[in-house]
């Protein structure tokens, strides 16, 4: 899932509007933070 945010990403990284690439970084941003809560909660409520 990572990889696929990455690419994503990637395809609008040389976007030259300011507004546009900031919340494209926002959103990516958040989704990859919901992919490691994902990942990691399980982990944390074992301990």
């Amino acid at each position: 899932m990572v990889q696929e945010e990455e690419e994503m990403a990637e395809t609008y990284k040389d976007q030259q509007d300011i507004l546009a690439s900031i919340h494209n970084n926002a959103v990516r941003t958040r989704t990859l933070v919901h992919i490691t809560d994902i990942i990691t909660k399980p982990l944390v409520l074992m301990f």
